[in-house]
Parts: structure tokens; sequence; C-alpha cells
């Protein structure tokens, strides 16, 4: 008699988070720089985005949309990320539009004290 081998095949797993490249896409409409997060703004995606930002911010005049419509929670981090985006825009070349719907979202922007639209990007017009 031949001894039968038996394959163990391991259950599948779950699929691993996104990067947080994936998480944000950055794009220019109608001459607006858009910024927008996907899923959970946390703290590996906050750091990404504040490198961004440097490059974005020294190239920048005119309205930089951050997009948080499809954001489901926004951390520590990523709050601090924006004040300092929004403190950075001070110097008048560029200003800030900050775009949110999920209420976990809205609630950390409102208790940081940053202003937000609701709803998708539809930049508001630029500081002239």
């Amino acid at each position: 008699m031949v001894p039968t081998r038996t394959s163990v095949v391991p259950p599948p797993r779950a699929a691993a988070p996104p990067p947080p490249t994936s998480r944000l896409r950055i794009g220019v409409a109608d001459g607006v720089v858009v910024v927008a997060i996907t899923g959970e703004f946390d703290r590996t995606t906050a750091e990404h985005l504040r490198a961004e930002l440097i490059d974005i911010g020294a190239v920048c005049v005119g309205v930089l949309a951050v997009d948080l419509s499809a954001c489901t929670r926004l951390g520590e981090t990523g709050i601090e990320v924006l004040g300092s985006a929004i403190v950075r825009s001070a110097s008048g070349r560029f200003k800030v539009q900050v775009w949110a719907d999920h209420p976990d979202v809205t609630t950390a922007l409102h208790a940081a004290g940053i202003n937000h639209q609701a709803g998708p990007v539809r930049p508001i017009s630029s500081p002239g």
C-alpha cells in the first residue's frame, strides 16, 4: 500500500489594511489642489500626508482642498497635520478648505476647532 500525502491548505487570511499611499490621493481640478483621504486617517496616513503637504505648500497658490468625505476616522496625528497646514496657509499664498461627512470625523474636526464643509469637495473661490 502506497502512503498518501494529504496537503493542508491554510485558511484564507484577512486582507491586510491598504498601505497609506492607497488611502491618500492628490490631484488638481480647476486649479485647486485636492487631497482626498479614504478610510482611517491614522498616524501612518498622517505622516505620509505631512510629507506631501510640505511639497504642496511650497507650490500651491489658491486653494488646497482636503477631502475627508470618504474618511471614517480622524486620529490625533491627523488633526495635528491639518492644523499645521491651516497655520502655514495663513501666509496668504493658499487657503485650506476641509470637507467631511462622517459623524466621527466631523466631531473630531469640531472639537479641534477646524472649520469644515459638509460633503465631498466643492471648492469655494480662492483668496484674492
